[in-house]
């Protein structure tokens, strides 16, 4: 599931309005982005100037939380054990060297 999926379903769930579901929905969006390329300050930015059109603090403040926790989550428990275990095998088969 992604992360804008993720944020619309929780929105319906407790039946929030039309701007707090399109703010959740963007704060999913920014957090995928800010998991995967581990640029928080740039997906914010992306999400927030392309989604939501608007620079106010009761939308800027969630998207940015997100992405810094979506971030911080990568950052401790990501991929970066995934990638040295993909290194690691491809060393051993002697597909690096």
């Amino acid at each position: 599931m992604t992360g804008g999926a993720f944020g619309s379903i929780l929105a319906q769930l407790f039946h929030l309005t039309a701007a707090e579901r399109k703010t959740l929905l963007v704060a999913g969006a920014a957090s995928g982005m800010s998991a995967v390329f581990a640029t928080p300050i740039a997906a914010t930015s992306l999400a927030v100037a392309l989604l939501l059109f608007e620079w106010r603090p009761r939308s800027f403040i969630p998207v940015a939380t997100a992405s810094v926790v979506a971030w911080l989550w990568r950052s401790s428990y990501g991929c970066r054990a995934c990638l040295m275990r993909v290194f690691f095998w491809l060393a051993s088969r002697r597909f690096l060297l």
